[in-house]
């Protein structure tokens, strides 16, 4: 005999899983857990993955002589689920929409940044060429505000 035992962890939305006689045990996430009555099994996977294929003749926790009701018992503790912190998803719903402006601003400073230098370059230009015609070279101390 097995000896399996499933059990709600309290406050969590965990379930933990001891199996072989207490010589293994597991914490699952509820939210990603699905149980069935297959062929007298009762049989569980997480994330589609089936990770548990046991008779209910080895459960010691929770006892029932019936793989539908023990189905039943545990698909009662997958469905209490606690609800997340609506406080904690918005503060970082809040924190990812400031990185987000931050980084629309940020590159609209490295646009600016790079029609400045095409601007100074193009004025550099427009200065060789001015020297050239006029024999005269402006600097930044001839043009004042």
């Amino acid at each position: 005999m097995k000896q399996i035992q499933i059990y709600e962890v309290e406050n969590t939305n965990l379930l933990y899983i001891v199996t072989d006689r207490n010589q293994d045990a597991s914490y699952y996430s509820k939210s990603n857990i699905r149980v069935e009555a297959v062929d007298r099994y009762v049989v569980m996977w997480n994330n589609d993955v089936q990770f548990f294929r046991e008779l209910p003749s080895d459960f010691v926790t929770p006892t029932e002589s019936s793989v539908v009701d023990l189905v039943e018992i545990i698909q009662g503790f997958i469905n209490n689920i606690l609800p997340v912190s609506n406080d904690e998803l918005d503060a970082l719903k809040e924190l990812v929409g400031g990185q987000i402006q931050s980084h629309f601003l940020l590159s609209l400073i490295e646009k600016s940044v790079h029609f400045n230098a095409e601007i100074l370059r193009e004025l550099k230009i427009n200065n060789l060429h001015n020297h050239q015609i006029t024999g005269e070279l402006f600097t930044e101390d001839d043009v004042k505000d």
